[in-house]
């Protein structure tokens, strides 16, 4: 496990003042195993990673005929593919100083804390639902009429899903699979709401979170250069999840509503990863975004949310 810190630091050192002159962009995404792809620095191997920052020089290759991996660079993206291999970033790519703003790396680190936090298993036959079991905050969503995007754990299927507001039931759903998208719903600011979820078994979890206003959402800087889309939404969305408390402890209170935001980012890895971390909601607050060891009292039977891919379809 001690692997994953190590990445961590691996990556953040890439951010480096001496590297920042040379830096042309990052891996955006790619979809099969590392193994598959080869980036050369001089004589050395760069790690293939998602956000791995790369420097002018560098050679891209991939591997196998099927793959490719995805590089944002100056003026958007590019696809490297086994015919365009090897792919040889130059002076044109590189970035202007102070392209790379401080709120970019901001949010690239914070991706990369959330995505690789380890975090411990909940009892194997616990219906769990750690999004919305929030200890140190209360959770927001934002007001407005909109899907609900709701993921649990463990229980027995069939699942039943409730959302209501005080007595009154919203909508009922049920599901084979313990993920719903609902549909369009209007929340009203200022108003609590209330998620059930009960499975064959008659276990259930009861959730709730408040709708605010969307004014009171932190802001986003304006950047002189256009990113894609999806990375610029997944920035958003990670940035708002790693909002802190004024003591500067991590609460979660926003986890609830950026999960709602990355899971419509729809075929993009790095979205894919992030909501998957946020779904331990209560529990990556309580284990912090760090890796830290469980006390000793604990079992050390945990899950690691990686970058590696397993036979995802995309």
């Amino acid at each position: 496990m001690k692997t994953v810190g190590i990445w961590i630091v691996l990556l953040s050192g890439l951010w480096s003042v001496h590297a920042l002159a040379l830096d042309a962009g990052w891996i955006n995404s790619f979809d099969s195993q590392r193994e598959n792809y080869l980036i050369k620095r001089g004589n050395e191997k760069v790690p293939v990673e998602i956000f791995t920052v790369l420097q002018i020089g560098d050679e891209i290759s991939v591997n196998t005929a099927q793959h490719f991996i995805e590089l944002i660079l100056r003026g958007g993206t590019v696809q490297v593919t086994h015919e365009n291999s090897p792919f040889k970033i130059d002076v044109a790519h590189q970035l202007p100083e102070g392209e790379m703003s401080s709120w970019v790396k901001q949010c690239i680190e914070s991706w990369h804390k959330l995505t690789h936090s380890k975090v411990n298993k909940v009892g194997q036959e616990t219906l769990s639902m750690p999004l919305l079991a929030n200890v140190k905050s209360g959770t927001v969503l934002i007001a407005g009429k909109r899907p609900l995007y709701l993921q649990w754990y463990r229980g027995t299927p069939p699942y039943q899903v409730q959302i209501k507001q005080r007595d009154k039931v919203l909508l009922t759903q049920e599901t084979f699979v313990p993920a719903i998208k609902t549909e369009a719903i209007t929340f009203k600011a200022n108003t609590s709401y209330r998620v059930v979820v009960t499975d064959a078994n008659h276990q259930k979890f009861t959730g709730g979170f408040r709708v605010v206003k969307s004014v009171k959402l932190p802001s986003y800087p304006k950047l002189s250069q256009k990113l894609p889309d999806n990375f610029y939404r997944l920035l958003q969305a990670t940035c708002l999840a790693m909002e802190k408390e004024k003591n500067g402890e991590l609460s979660g209170k926003f986890f609830f509503e950026a999960y709602q935001q990355v899971s419509e980012i729809i075929g993009y890895l790095p979205a894919k990863m992030l909501k998957e971390a946020l779904a331990q909601g209560d529990a990556l607050v309580r284990r912090g975004v760090r890796g830290h060891s469980p006390p000793k009292e604990e079992k050390e039977d945990a899950v690691v949310i990686t970058g590696g891919i397993r036979g995802h379809t995309f």
